[in-house]
């Protein structure tokens, strides 16, 4: 069974090689002996060209 994390705005920071980008949401799906897997979305622009497909992706929360 598939479990779904959907995550809004300020809760979660997103780092692209060591930068915080700005984004709009973030998903997590995972599930028992499968890969956890993430969906983030970002809004459009120019910065975000700078970054190359290998980049190393962080997404950290805070916990209450």
């Amino acid at each position: 069974m598939t479990q779904t994390a959907n995550i809004v705005l300020s809760e979660w920071k997103v780092y692209i090689d060591g930068v915080e980008v700005p984004h709009q949401g973030v998903s997590i799906s995972y599930e028992v002996d499968a890969p956890t897997t993430a969906q983030i979305t970002l809004p459009p622009g120019r910065e975000l060209l700078r970054f190359r497909p290998d980049s190393l992706i962080h997404v950290f929360s805070r916990d209450p």
